[in-house]
């Protein structure tokens, strides 16, 4: 499925209760016109393959582990969806960034690695930060 490239369709907490907001990281940050339209692309790829699939948008920060490659010194950012069916149990995570309605789900510890930055795509590069 197309979605696999990018992250997870249909994401879930598991086991563990949805976060509250405040365990969430709040940084502002923005999106670029590429990344805005890469996402519509996206979504709408995925919806072709499993509609409802991709409602909300999603970021996360994957920290550096102990099998990660030598591609990933630091950590790596992950995309995926929240399907419909997950939007009203999400909906206090939610919130929108350039237009686009999206979830960080990354923690407080990890909002630096997104303050003031500006989420870009390229076909080369996939999604990535970069300064403004």
């Amino acid at each position: 499925m197309i979605c696999q490239w990018f992250g997870i369709s249909g994401f879930s907490f598991g086991p563990d209760p949805v976060p509250k907001a405040a365990e969430l990281a709040s940084a502002n940050f923005t999106l670029a016109e590429t990344a805005v339209a890469a996402i519509a692309h996206w979504r709408k790829e995925c919806e072709a393959d499993d509609p409802g699939s991709a409602d909300i948008f999603s970021i996360y920060w994957v920290p550096k582990h102990e099998q990660s490659g030598p591609w990933d010194d630091a950590g790596h950012l992950a995309f995926g969806f929240y399907s419909t069916a997950q939007r009203e149990e999400l909906a206090h995570l939610i919130r929108t960034v350039s237009g686009v309605e999206l979830i960080l789900a990354a923690t407080p510890e990890q909002a630096p690695i997104f303050d003031g930055k500006v989420l870009d795509y390229s076909p080369e590069r996939r999604f990535f930060l970069r300064a403004p």
